[in-house]
């Protein structure tokens, strides 16, 4: 049996990967400079075609040798976990210990069996508990109401004030304790429905409430087949 399982591992079948890189970048680099220097300034947009169809195909090529190489990784680090199940056994597809491996290098190769703990929350159960505690806490502040020195319209209004307060609070205490957002979908269908029912001005209020930025995450080039007429 050999003792590398690498393809080409044969100086003479494909250079270490730091050299290939520099090589590889030295030669797309020096091509480039030299094709724009053939090029001389551009004028017009066909100008750049030539080149963009160049670092087209070098693009395309290193990108298929890329998925290449990641394609045998993928399968080497499947096989690594195959042989660390074959050391130390597994249950349910989870190894029941790590191992270390010396290697010629002095390095070690360390399989560490990493675990998290997933949590579930009965967000109901927490909500209903949030919801007594402010029933507890704000019921002395209640507004009440003195017939002698004011009618229901006015004690309705500071009641509902209060009330508004107390909703508050609580949709606060909810969202502090973990993390939240609207989705714009769902607040626009939040605002047509207030305007459905004709509550016009908290369905403005809803919609202007969302914000719209353009954020510019590069530029997509792909290849498709050109349309035939």
């Amino acid at each position: 049996m050999t003792d590398e399982l690498v393809p080409f591992a044969e100086p003479s079948r494909l250079p270490a990967p730091a050299d290939l890189k520099e090589t590889l970048r030295r030669e797309l680099s020096e091509h480039v400079t030299a094709e724009r220097a053939a090029r001389g300034d551009v004028h017009q947009p066909e100008d750049t075609w030539a080149l963009v169809r160049k670092l087209g195909g070098a693009f395309d090529a290193f990108s298929e040798y890329a998925n290449a190489f990641s394609s045998a990784a993928a399968m080497a680090r499947r096989e690594l976990d195959a042989e660390l199940f074959a050391a130390v056994g597994d249950s349910d597809g989870v190894p029941l210990a790590g191992m270390s491996v010396p290697d010629a290098n002095g390095t070690d190769i360390r399989f560490t069996v990493e675990k998290g703990n997933i949590h579930a929350i009965d967000t109901d159960q927490v909500i209903s508990v949030v919801i007594a505690n402010l029933i507890e806490i704000t019921r002395d502040t209640e507004p009440e109401w003195d017939e002698d020195v004011e009618d229901a319209a006015g004690y309705r209004a500071r009641y509902e004030t209060w009330m508004a307060g107390v909703m508050r609070l609580a949709v606060d205490q909810v969202l502090a304790l973990g993390s939240y957002a609207m989705q714009v979908s769902k607040v626009r269908a939040f605002a047509a429905d207030l305007g459905a029912t004709g509550v016009d001005a908290e369905s403005a209020v809803v919609t202007g409430s969302i914000t719209t930025t353009s954020r510019y995450k590069g530029v997509k080039m792909e290849r498709k087949e050109r349309r035939k007429p």
